[in-house]
């Protein structure tokens, strides 16, 4: 008895997990194609490659701007003397 038991749990997993392959294995057939991207327009290229080089900073450009605005304590450094040029 206990081993009939085992061969029907084994048989409805079996079953269960063809099943859920076959269901997959449809969905995967019978997909939409995804439709072409439309080709990228000259000016929108330049204007994202200008917009990203202004929103760049390096990490001096923006010490600097939180030191001129009050928000950075500038560390004190006898070595390095700020030209006011």
């Amino acid at each position: 008895m206990k081993t009939l038991v085992w061969i029907f749990l084994l048989v409805v997993l079996t079953a269960v997990g063809v099943a859920y392959l076959a269901a997959r294995m449809r969905r995967i057939a019978t997909a939409a194609a995804e439709p072409p991207a439309p080709p990228p327009d000259d000016a929108s290229a330049d204007a994202g490659a200008d917009a990203l080089r202004h929103e760049l900073m390096t990490t001096s450009e923006g010490t600097r701007l939180l030191l001129r605005q009050g928000h950075l304590i500038a560390p004190v450094d006898s070595t390095h003397k700020e030209s006011s040029g």
